[in-house]
């Protein structure tokens, strides 16, 4: 069974500019949307954000602003899970 079968939600590929804002923080980082499904999305970042870290993420992909916890990070994305 690959990683897909295992997936809660189904995933869609995307390329869409999204801004993060750390939460306690007014600063918005550029980003972009990757990945999304109705649980979460990956994105490509400039900044390291660390596992757990509370954010916003805003795209019009999205339909405005969803919260998100950071629930896996590397060199050039993260992983978030969106607050229900």
């Amino acid at each position: 069974m690959d990683l897909e079968t295992k997936r809660q939600f189904r995933r869609v590929r995307m390329v869409e500019p999204a801004h993060i804002i750390a939460a306690g923080s007014a600063r918005a980082y550029a980003s972009m949307l990757i990945d999304l499904s109705a649980g979460g999305a990956r994105l490509r970042v400039s900044k390291p954000f660390a596992v757990n870290d509370k954010i916003r993420v805003s795209s019009t992909a999205l339909g405005g602003e969803r919260e998100a916890d950071v629930v896996w990070s590397d060199a050039t994305s993260i992983g978030v899970r969106f607050k229900t």
